[in-house]
């Protein structure tokens, strides 16, 4: 048997919680820890996507300015949608900004004693924030706003709650509960693990179900989050009708269990179908996505696994998606400012700005005794720079016969850019320089270039206690991708050899890059 819906249906495998974890809130000037008195949450059920916003009310004794640290965690794939914090009974919500724009404004108000509050992405699942300071007399109140998706157990699918088990220390704390769901309700109350939770839905009774919701997006794609559910979790499953599509982490493998959970986007409406084929069947799933509501959610949640599952090359490339989307990430962070320090905000934006240009001018001029920005390429307009302290003009030859001017700066040095076609064949090329002196003589200097498309190879394993990387090429990076969804530089060690320990996490697969940016996926598959 097998359903499709975009309404609630059930799994009979518990997955994986998607519940906001509150790891530990704490007073960062004397490090006790604030004990929590309320917690509220708002849910809104669509689908198999839940988004929730949640309010922590600590109790705040301190008779002197203090700055707090809050610090949870989102199970994946959950991401976070929206930070805030009340200053005295002012609702301050956080904006989505440059994290280094963030901290300079953050560090130049709380310099003044003032009350801005920041919140940073730690890793894709964890974050932190600090306010400072607290409001003398008044509790300390933080909101959190997240996307998400049911839980499944056998008695239905559940409604994720926060956990505060890590700060409550054993004690009762009053949570309210109010629930709005979309589509037709089933609403009971049933005991789980000691602990009374909401079953928004009965246990499944199909062997393979399907739950999708769908919004459209400003860019004009229709995002779509899904939930399938099977009795045969080690069959595989491929989604069509949908592009771009990202099976959520962390998982062994893009699927993973008996609850499997994806995103994808498409151009307005169109049919759904979720094939699964096997050795001993064929099944196959048809849904239609009508793509009626407008709407951020699905999208933040597509491109939160975007963002994760994406090898990305610049930092700038990392801000400007996170800010198309509005999720955080390492480049980015959520500052909250009340309205009485509004115009110092402005004012310390500006100067950040300013101080920005200032340095990417510097970073624009040459260090000294550099000749090329990359002497290998897989193809690109690299950078030619070269001393030629005597020569009053220089000229640039490259092998079809093309000239340019290069162009001198303040430390006399010569420089321009060249092209090398994405399609150019492998190989070595040469650019011929020609220096004119101001007696009108000439000299010649060449500069070797070499365009290089083959991927590099290596070979993982484990030994004494750290993951161990054999490169056959000489490598620029060779990052190490965990079950997290964290990323980490594997450490050289000798030539060749690149080495982590083994207590990082689960490591999934390492990426090999090279000088030339050809990168290559290793998998880890013991």
């Amino acid at each position: 048997m097998k359903q499709i819906t975009s309404g609630i249906i059930l799994a009979a495998v518990p997955f994986v919680a998607q519940a906001q974890v509150i790891d530990r809130v704490y007073n960062r000037d004397t490090h006790e820890n604030f004990k929590i008195k309320k917690v509220e949450t708002n849910s809104i059920i669509k689908g198999p996507m839940v988004k929730q916003e949640s309010v922590f009310t600590f109790d705040n004794p301190s008779k002197d300015l203090t700055e707090a640290s809050f610090w949870f965690s989102l199970p994946a794939p959950g991401v976070l949608s929206g930070f805030a914090y009340w200053y005295k009974n002012e609702f301050v919500p956080g904006i989505l900004m440059d994290k280094q724009k963030a901290w300079f404004i953050y560090t130049a108000i709380t310099s003044r004693n003032e009350d801005p509050g920041i919140m940073v992405q730690t890793s894709p699942s964890s974050y932190h924030a600090q306010i400072f300071p607290l409001a003398i007399g008044y509790d300390l109140r933080v909101q959190l706003t997240t996307l998400g998706f049911l839980e499944s157990e056998k008695q239905g699918l559940v409604l994720p709650e926060p956990d505060i088990t890590q700060i409550s220390q054993g004690n009762e704390v009053p949570q309210i509960s109010n629930v709005k769901q979309i589509q037709p309700e089933v609403r009971k109350v049933v005991e789980i693990n000691g602990k009374k939770r909401t079953v928004v839905a009965d246990p499944q009774k199909d062997e393979t179900t399907l739950q999708y919701y769908a919004q459209k997006h400003k860019d004009g794609h229709t995002y779509v989050v899904g939930m399938i559910r099977t009795l045969h979790p080690e069959d595989p499953f491929k989604i069509k009708g949908l592009t771009n599509v990202f099976w959520a982490r962390p998982e062994n493998g893009p699927q993973d269990g008996s609850v499997k959970l994806f995103m994808g986007r498409r151009d307005g409406a169109g049919k759904i179908q979720v094939v699964s084929d096997s050795e001993t069947k064929t099944e196959i799933l048809k849904g239609t996505i009508h793509a009626n509501e407008k709407g951020t959610d699905t999208s933040k949640l597509w491109a939160h696994q975007k963002l994760n599952q994406t090898q990305w090359r610049r930092s700038k490339d990392v801000l400007n998606f996170s800010m198309k989307y509005q999720i955080p990430s390492t480049q980015t962070a959520l500052l909250a400012v009340p309205t009485e320090q509004l115009k110092l905000f402005k004012k310390k934006a500006a100067e950040y700005e300013q101080k920005k240009k200032a340095e990417a001018r510097r970073q624009r001029e040459w260090q000294n005794d550099r000749q090329m920005n990359w002497r290998n390429s897989s193809g690109g307009d690299p950078e030619i720079r070269v001393l030629m302290p005597e020569a009053i003009r220089v000229i640039a030859t490259l092998l079809d016969g093309k000239e340019f001017d290069l162009k001198q700066d303040a430390k006399g040095f010569w420089g321009g850019n060249f092209d090398i076609p994405a399609e150019a064949p492998e190989g070595d090329y040469s650019v011929k320089l020609t220096g004119t002196k101001r007696d009108g003589s000439t000299f010649e200097k060449t500069l070797q270039y070499q365009v290089d498309r083959t991927a590099p190879s290596g070979e993982i394993s484990s030994a004494n206690g750290f993951y161990v990387l054999k490169a056959n090429e000489t490598l620029a990076r060779a990052v190490a991708v965990f079950g997290s969804g964290q990323e980490v530089n594997m450490v050289p060690t000798e030539e060749g050899k690149y080495e982590i320990p083994l207590a990082k996490g689960r490591l999934v697969k390492v990426m090999l890059i090279d000088k030339a940016h050809n990168i290559r996926e290793v998998k880890w598959s013991q």
